[in-house]
């Protein structure tokens, strides 16, 4: 498949028992396959351009396996409000709302990935926004703001 597909993630689930392939699904119900390395990378409420997608027939039915994609819109923060529209009369939020900068974001993802395929962190909601939340924290400390 040529064309690039955008998909905000619902949900990202390990494989079944026996199974090697993760399973995304989008807002729309739509599930895509992923291998761990690429699932793990993918956050529920982000949207990512789907640049490289590997179909296959199966039993009468069509596979999507993600094969590559870019982050096209990060995940809100847990339990942050919903997106406002800004006004001039309103004032900037404070830094520790603001969302991750891109170096943050790099930075985060990839220790968390290496940490979730060492087996430091278990892939599940909670242990993976724990982590990232900590994460956070030390890149904030070390570097502050870029």
């Amino acid at each position: 498949m040529n064309n690039q597909v955008t998909i905000t993630v619902a949900e990202v689930t390990s494989p079944p028992p026996g199974k090697k392939m993760w399973a995304v699904y989008d807002t729309t119900g739509k599930k895509w396959l992923a291998w761990q390395d690429k699932a793990a990378l993918m956050q529920r409420g982000a949207s990512y351009v789907l640049t490289k997608i590997k179909t296959s027939e199966f039993k009468g039915n069509t596979l999507y396996t993600i094969e590559d994609f870019q982050m096209l819109q990060a995940a809100p923060p847990p339990g942050a409000p919903a997106p406002q529209q800004a006004t001039q009369a309103q004032n900037p939020a404070p830094a520790q709302s603001l969302p991750p900068t891109q170096n943050e974001h790099i930075w985060v993802q990839g220790i968390l990935q290496r940490a979730v395929q060492a087996g430091a962190v278990v892939f599940n909601e909670s242990a993976l926004t724990e982590a990232s939340a900590m994460l956070r924290r030390v890149h904030q400390t070390v570097w502050g703001e870029w």
